[in-house]
């Protein structure tokens, strides 16, 4: 009798593992397949797009200021002598053939302040981490963007989407929660293809 038991509890444990291990079987394959799927937007998006980064020279509250200071006149730059219609290639070669005039802005905005700083600018590609803006989700990954460093290049950034020209202005600055708005909303056709 106590062996019928024992071969029923063994039978009853050797189950629940078997369907343990059937859903963890289960689970992985879909947080891989997730993961790919991800993977694939990612790279998709990272093809269609050129970052804006501003990094300050550290978190003190005037650098934070001077780099917000920055990124307006290099916006506004951008917003008045970048041509329309451009492909990302297009767009991407025009930048870099600017970069020494945005510096050069970025350095005049700071010695109007008073303040003789390094800045570097350059067309790269860097890891950026998950950000969602405008309900368009920028996973995680490479991306190439136009990184303007200040000074040490110690504090917090402020980013956005160059290319398409300006398509999402909206930035977060994550240490102070500072939320920069656009109006302008745009829907891409590679989105409407990845949602189906």
């Amino acid at each position: 009798m106590y062996r019928k038991e024992t071969d029923k509890y063994n039978v009853r444990i050797v189950g629940l593992l078997t369907i343990l291990s059937a859903l963890i079987l289960v689970g992985s394959l879909f947080i891989g397949t997730e993961r790919l799927r991800y993977s694939k937007m990612q790279e998709t998006l990272a093809e269609q797009v050129l970052r804006f980064h501003v990094i300050a020279n550290s978190d003190s509250e005037k650098d934070q200021q001077l780099k917000l200071q920055v990124k307006e006149a290099v916006v506004d730059y951008f917003l008045k002598n970048m041509p329309e219609n451009m492909e990302i290639q297009e767009a991407k070669d025009w930048v870099r053939e600017h970069v020494d005039t945005v510096e050069e802005i970025a350095k005049e905005v700071l010695r109007e302040k008073g303040i003789n700083t390094s800045v570097h600018g350059a067309v790269i590609t860097c890891y950026f981490s998950d950000r969602q803006i405008n309900g368009i989700v920028f996973p995680a990954g490479n991306y190439e963007t136009l990184r303007l460093e200040i000074g040490k290049a110690k504090g917090h950034n402020w980013w956005c989407v160059l290319y398409p020209k300006f398509g999402f202005m909206d930035a977060v600055n994550p240490q102070e929660n500072v939320t920069v708005n656009s109006n302008f909303k745009i829907k891409w056709y590679i989105w409407e293809k990845l949602k189906r």
